[in-house]
């Protein structure tokens, strides 16, 4: 979607703000940010019913998100803390987190190397299947998979964004889906459903899925913690079953449920609602 002005504006600030990171790393983290105000976006334009939000319902929306200034502060606060857990080698999320990156980032440095593929028949058997299959995907596109099986099945991307790690391919407006491939390798590493997409868990959690229904079908979590948008986004107290509440300026913005051991996860918004499920391979 084109971002609104005041969109724009406030990422350049947090841009501007992150001048001394490493560009790469600063590209990935105002990625992330804008694909979450986004979705936050036409989750309100849904909710109201309308196609377009005015400046000041966006200021608004802007405002709740955070203060752009303190949004780059805490990264870079985040990023000098890890650079002492990268040189004590402590945990492998403490390296993540020192590379400043985010969660697809993260996943991908755990789940590296991938070196294999599964092998369709030529012909395309379409999205006619739409269960969502945890550490796996769909039937017709899954984990390891390759562009172009996605394009066999969805056609050509509405959007392409590339790093020097990954490649970011969305179609968002139609199928509600993105993706995101390893570079190396060329494959699939995460599958992402979002507002819009139309199918469903085996288990019937779908967008929109309230959280309690979602703990109650997939297990409890085994612990639930506030973490800021560094935290949350570095899953930094844990990936086994953990349930993070995101805070920002004291207010919980977000909330992540993640289940590693099934190659699943969940965000939902302030209204506890399924706002993306995020399929990877299990870890």
């Amino acid at each position: 979607m084109d971002l609104p002005t005041e969109v724009e504006k406030y990422l350049k600030t947090i841009e501007k703000e992150l001048y001394e990171i490493d560009p790469k790393l600063r590209k990935s983290i105002i990625q992330e940010i804008s694909e979450h105000l986004e979705d936050k976006i036409e989750d309100v334009k849904r909710k109201s019913k309308v196609t377009k939000l005015s400046p000041g319902k966006i200021k608004a929306i802007l405002k709740d998100f955070g203060d752009p200034e303190e949004i780059a502060s805490d990264y870079k606060h985040q990023l000098s803390d890890a650079q002492e857990f990268v040189s004590t080698k402590k945990t492998k999320v403490a390296k993540t987190i020192a590379l400043g990156i985010s969660i697809f980032i993260i996943i991908l440095l755990i789940l590296l190397p991938i070196y294999y593929l599964y092998f369709y028949p030529e012909e395309s058997i379409g999205l006619e299947d739409k269960t969502i299959l945890p550490g796996e995907g769909l039937k017709a596109i899954k984990i390891g998979d390759d562009l172009d099986r996605i394009e066999e099945v969805l056609g050509e991307p509405e959007q392409k964004v590339e790093t020097d790690i990954t490649t970011w391919v969305g179609y968002k407006n139609e199928y509600g889906l993105d993706f995101l491939l390893d570079k190396s390798t060329k494959t699939i590493i995460e599958i992402r459903f979002n507002q819009g997409f139309d199918g469903a868990l085996e288990n019937g959690i779908a967008i929109d899925t309230s959280l309690d229904d979602v703990l109650n079908a997939m297990g409890s979590a085994k612990q639930t913690v506030q973490a800021n948008i560094t935290e949350t986004h570095g899953l930094i107290f844990g990936t086994d079953r953990v349930l993070y509440e995101q805070i920002i300026n004291n207010n919980v913005t977000a909330y992540k449920f993640i289940d590693a051991e099934n190659g699943i996860l969940f965000w939902f918004n302030v209204d506890k609602m399924v706002t993306q499920i995020v399929v990877f391979r299990p870890f």
